[in-house]
């Protein structure tokens, strides 16, 4: 009498391994919330709430196997990068490490993927070829044979999402989405403000502020770029010599 359906669906190895991933995820999430909840802020803990809620729903969508769960999944994380975008951090955020925004990027861009895949691709059969790569980057202080050149780390955080449609064997559309984010120290002894610290500076036999251990801590001055970069094609082929090309390119850098 109770054995639905619903409550029996069928679930591919690759989708259970995905459910525990989100399962630790969304420990993650939720301990985030309780861990900083004051810093977050009365106003933003009912859209952080929100957030959650619409995360379990949309996962609950995927394991019912509703073919519809990409589009709910899509939804809340394109509003979600759009949050961290706007407001350069994911709540707060950057006061713990400036790594968690970009890190977050990628974790709902990957999510949107891994969820069209299990509710269309792997349920109907092949849709759309893709692919999807990404780099993580950590680097400590520069040394001299003598001393360490303090302020010198680099952190860098890369993603590339590419996909392609074949609608008819006339048309075909590319899909590209890209993110770079790099934090880059820069030496402490090269940052000069007249010509007497540089007269001072060329004097010296070693830099200023430099210290005797190793880091990878990044402390002003430094730089830090993040590139987003949107683009679209879809060829359609009059012939085999005539090609009419679409190409729609957006790029948002600071």
């Amino acid at each position: 009498m109770y054995h639905f359906e619903k409550y029996n669906t069928p679930a591919s190895p690759a989708l259970k391994l995905y459910l525990w991933i989100q399962l630790f995820c969304m420990l993650l999430l939720v301990s985030y919330l309780y861990g900083n909840i004051a810093s977050i802020g009365p106003n933003n803990i009912f859209i952080y709430g929100a957030f959650i809620f619409v995360q379990v729903y949309a996962l609950t969508e995927l394991m019912d196997r509703n073919k519809n769960a990409w589009i709910i999944e899509g939804v809340k994380n394109i509003l979600c990068i759009y949050w961290i975008v706007t407001t350069g951090d994911w709540f707060g955020s950057n006061q713990l490490s400036t790594s968690i925004g970009p890190a977050a990027i990628v974790y709902f861009i990957a999510s949107s993927v891994a969820v069209y895949y299990f509710s269309t691709i792997e349920k109907n059969g092949s849709w759309a070829a893709w692919r999807i790569t990404g780099t993580l980057k950590r680097q400590g202080d520069n040394r001299t044979s003598n001393y360490f050149l303090t302020n010198t780390g680099k952190k860098e955080n890369n993603l590339a999402l590419q996909i392609e449609k074949q609608f008819h064997p006339k048309w075909k559309t590319d899909f590209y989405y890209s993110l770079f984010n790099t934090k880059i120290g820069i030496l402490r002894g090269s940052h000069i403000g007249n010509l007497t610290d540089l007269e001072t500076a060329i004097g010296r036999s070693e830099p200023f502020a430099i210290e005797d251990n190793f880091s990878y801590s990044i402390a002003a001055p430094k730089q830090q770029v993040t590139h987003h970069l949107v683009k679209m094609e879809t060829k359609y082929l009059m012939d085999d010599e005539k090609i009419i090309p679409v190409f729609v390119q957006s790029v948002d850098s600071n």
